[in-house]
């Protein structure tokens, strides 16, 4: 029997939507429509009346703030524990406001974890511009997970390279080593010369392994031919015109500029790849509420036993029911004291053992290389002075924080322009001490006055195991 699939994305200026019929064996799309958000209409008068089996939405590559992880454990019970901890001390959010969600980043779930947190707030509002067009779709799913989907069912597989994908709401950039997820960036829309110049360093920082650049979206005839005049080094192509979807009938837009649809329709068949981050439709103040009010109809005929049962349990509970709430009160104390202490810049109360045996763990290696533990010299003002001595005083750059994690050193900092990013990058690989220098998330400032960074070094002396 066939299902009848409803896809909507919506972003800040346009309303894209697709319409396919799913059966054991095939999937095809019989509506293919994009339109500008302000002239669109509803969903009732934009499609044919149909009683849809499946209706899935995304959710906007902005809302999201992620992150690729690696665990030693691959348990999803320990991940789902793990991943929004490890999120929440990249990210200036707090759990007790965001929902985290995350998937492998490779379909033999090795390597990488592709994790994200989504305020509830950001979620909510979503849902209600979504209500307005008529739809209120059963899944939502992360948009960057839909669009990577298509471009690997368009390229194969196990096809090594670099897809961006330029829309209305800014581009997704996405590397792939074999089909597997290397590394992602979401770059927000801007002026057409800013989102060049971006999209160009988030290329250049991505480092990706093959020089195979495959170009899609709405919006990429305004950025192609700058853009290759800054990648000269790289080879850019189209995607190609043939969709990997069956499509029967005529389309208001190519198939190129709606990769984030297409994507959902692979996911409702139930055969796509990972990473696909699935978020919950329903933000938790309401999913609690609406289950309270299922569970309330199901217990309703045993309200009379409960109320007996309820005045039993008062009457027992009731004599150490201030001694308990007291000592409650004093070991909750003593606990957020002690967490307070150790951790004083964490936010929000959950996980608080394992982000306290995350930093433990931490601060024992960072003790143990700064003793030079292991034989090791590279002690943390050792590669100070190593760095001191390779950047020479006129280069106008300012390091912010230093993290020691032997072998790796975490620096994030601020400078007058991109090029200064790159000349420091030169110097420091250049030195002999350090076994690669790679720079990461380089942007403009948000006062508009130079840029940030993050940079990562590997030393030398470490990762060749010399004393």
């Amino acid at each position: 029997m066939a299902n009848r699939i409803l896809a909507v994305h919506l972003t800040s200026a346009r309303l894209c939507v697709a319409t396919a019929e799913s059966t054991l064996r095939s999937l095809r799309v019989d509506a293919l429509l994009d339109i500008e958000r302000d002239r669109a209409m509803t969903l009732s008068r934009l499609l044919p009346k149909h009683d849809y089996d499946r209706v899935i939405a995304t959710v906007p590559s902005t809302a999201a703030s992620f992150r690729l992880l690696e665990f030693a454990f691959r348990d999803k019970r320990r991940l789902d524990q793990a991943v929004g901890p490890a999120l929440e001390e990249h990210v200036p959010m707090s759990l007790d406001e965001c929902v985290a969600a995350w998937d492998f980043a490779a379909q033999d779930k090795r390597g990488k974890i592709l994790g994200l947190l989504v305020p509830y707030a950001t979620l909510d509002e979503h849902r209600e511009a979504l209500a307005k067009y008529e739809v209120n779709p059963q899944r939502f799913i992360w948009a960057p997970t839909a669009i990577a989907e298509v471009y690997r069912r368009t390229l194969g597989t196990e096809s090594s390279y670099t897809a961006i994908d330029v829309s209305p709401d800014g581009a997704v950039l996405a590397s792939f080593v074999f089909g597997k997820l290397d590394s992602l960036r979401v770059v927000g829309m801007c002026p057409t010369a800013v989102l060049v110049r971006n999209l160009a360093w988030s290329i250049r920082t991505m480092a990706p392994p093959t020089p195979r650049i495959v170009l899609g979206g709405s919006m990429v005839a305004g950025v192609a031919p700058a853009l290759a005049d800054l990648l000269a080094e790289f080879r850019l192509e189209a995607l190609p015109d043939r969709c990997p979807l069956e499509i029967t009938a005529q389309t208001s837009t190519h198939w190129t500029s709606a990769a984030p649809v297409l994507g959902l329709l692979y996911a409702v068949a139930g055969n796509s790849g990972r990473p696909l981050v699935e978020l919950p439709v329903r933000a938790a103040a309401q999913a609690s509420a609406t289950e309270t009010n299922e569970w309330r109809d199901r217990l309703r005929p045993l309200a009379p036993w409960a109320a007996l049962a309820a005045g039993l349990t008062v009457t027992a509970v009731t004599t150490n029911y201030v001694k308990l709430s007291s000592e409650h009160a004093r070991l909750e104390q003593q606990a957020d004291t002690i967490f307070k202490s150790a951790m004083p810049g964490a936010t929000g109360s959950t996980g608080r053992r394992l982000k306290l045996e995350m930093r433990r763990d931490e601060l024992t290696r960072q003790v143990r290389a700064s003793a030079g533990g292991g034989g090791s010299t590279a002690t943390p003002l050792r590669v100070l002075a190593l760095m001191s001595q390779t950047i020479p005083v006129d280069l106008d750059i300012e390091f912010d924080s230093y993290l020691h994690e032997p072998p790796n050193v975490r620096l994030s900092g601020r400078a007058s322009s991109f090029e200064a990013v790159t000349r420091v990058q030169e110097l420091l690989q250049a030195n002999a001490g350090f076994a690669s220098v790679e720079v990461r998330d380089v942007r403009a400032a948000v006062n508009g006055e130079g840029v940030d960074f993050q940079m990562m070094i590997k030393l030398a002396e470490i990762a060749g195991g010399q004393a």
